[in-house]
């Protein structure tokens, strides 16, 4: 039993004849008699309905005959003209959107792993909140008068030098993600 591609497949190709055939305005007697020297239609009947696979002879034949392109029975093309030039467009043109296909999804997964890679390296939101209340209890401390700000001026200092440092990282973090997104287009 065939499989069902392989139908679908003999279907298409029927199809295709029978269209290349009605466009050269030829009646399936006409073709059977010119072909295989009969005016019987039914091998005709049977190849246009599925039922019968031409050979790659009776293919070339057939497009001959009828002045359309073997890739355009066989659906790789979208132009039935016998041209070289619009055949390899054709072709060209299937082949791009499928490897448009590939290179998109390439490159969705690309994205995917360097967000994935980066947004682990980034801090906790407990650690950003920290940050910025640090930020904000400096910029207290520096407000206030100069006795008070003696007071607690080494500890302030380590904890701007803290601050400055994890501002620095998540800044190299953000870049890092920045580059690995601008590598992958």
């Amino acid at each position: 039993m065939a499989k069902k591609s392989d139908l679908q497949r003999r279907v298409l190709i029927g199809r295709k004849l029978a269209m290349a055939r009605d466009m050269s305005q030829l009646r399936q007697e006409d073709v059977a008699l010119e072909i295989f020297g009969t005016p019987h239609k039914n091998r005709m009947s049977e190849i246009e309905n599925g039922k019968l696979m031409p050979d790659a002879e009776l293919l070339s034949v057939l497009c001959q005959k009828y002045g359309v392109s073997a890739d355009w029975i066989l659906g790789f093309t979208i132009e039935p003209e016998l041209d070289k030039t619009t055949s390899v467009a054709g072709i060209l043109f299937n082949s791009l959107g499928e490897m448009m296909s590939e290179y998109t999804q390439a490159m969705a997964f690309q994205l995917s792993m360097a967000a994935a890679q980066h947004i682990t390296s980034f801090p906790k939101a407990l650690t950003v909140e920290l940050l910025e209340a640090s930020k904000g209890l400096i910029q207290a401390c520096l407000s206030q008068d100069q006795s008070i700000q003696e007071k607690v001026l080494p500890e302030l200092h380590t904890l701007m030098r803290i601050v400055r440092e994890c501002e620095q990282n998540r800044a190299k973090q953000i870049r890092n993600l920045e580059m690995a997104i601008d590598d992958v287009f």
